[in-house]
């Protein structure tokens, strides 16, 4: 899911963190370039995402 330059701000970040803990489908999620996306709110959804498998391997 692409979601590149879409000023997401703390509140959707905290909405995405939530919808990866209930949704174990998603495997690639690029919130790139949402500068008012707090650090902590990237991790989170990083370390969300860093055990499912991609056909990318973009964690390898």
């Amino acid at each position: 899911l692409d979601l590149q330059h879409c000023g997401i701000g703390i509140d959707g970040g905290l909405s995405l963190r939530k919808m990866l803990e209930v949704n174990q489908s998603l495997e690639i999620l690029d919130i790139r370039k949402n500068p008012f996306l707090p650090n902590q709110v990237i991790n989170d959804v990083m370390n969300l995402l860093e055990d499912r498998r991609d056909e990318y391997n973009t964690f390898q």
